[in-house]
Parts: C-alpha cells; sequence; structure tokens
C-alpha cells in the first residue's frame, strides 16, 4: 500500500475513533422501588413513609465532538401521601471546551 493511501486510512480512523462523521447516539433505562419499615409508638405502629415505585429513561445525542444534547423523562408512584404521582420531563445542553 502507498504510503500516502496508509496515511488517509489512519486519519479516517483516528476520526471514527473520536467519533467525527458518526452519529453518537446513548439511551439507557433504570426502574426502582424504595421501600419503608414501620415505626411501633407507645400508642400505635405507623409507616414511616409512603413506598415509591419509579422508572426513568433518557438519551442523548452528540451534535459535534464537544456538545451533547440530552433529554430524560422520569415517573414517580406513591402508595400514600398528597402527591401520589409524579412525572419530570428534564433537557440538557452539553458544552464542554
Amino acid at each position: 500500500m502507498p504510503k500516502e493511501t496508509c496515511k488517509a486510512t489512519a486519519r479516517r480512523l483516528a476520526r471514527a475513533e473520536h467519533g467525527e462523521g458518526t452519529i453518537q447516539l446513548a439511551v439507557a433505562a433504570r426502574a426502582d422501588h424504595l421501600g419503608f419499615n414501620t415505626i411501633t409508638g407507645t400508642i400505635r405502629t405507623e409507616t414511616w413513609e409512603a413506598p415509591v415505585t419509579r422508572w426513568e429513561v433518557g438519551g442523548g445525542y452528540s451534535v459535534i465532538r464537544n456538545v451533547q444534547l440530552r433529554t430524560t423523562f422520569q415517573h414517580n408512584a406513591r402508595d400514600g401521601g398528597r402527591v401520589r404521582q409524579m412525572t419530570a420531563i428534564a433537557a440538557q445542553l452539553l458544552y464542554w471546551f
């Protein structure tokens, strides 16, 4: 292989390794449950707090090497309390230099 062709191939591989010229996507998800014990007093037994079940999905896109756009969606559900459900959406533009 000619020397110039090797250099061009090495440059293309280096750009691909750093994410230049390619679409950079990320997807994530999680789910969890937070349960509580009971508290026993002299008169009665109460739960400490209402159990919470939550799930979250999110994704990100690398616009260029140092700029990322991220968004997440989270849903929380409880068995008691004033707020029984909560849904949150968040977006983030990340830039570093």
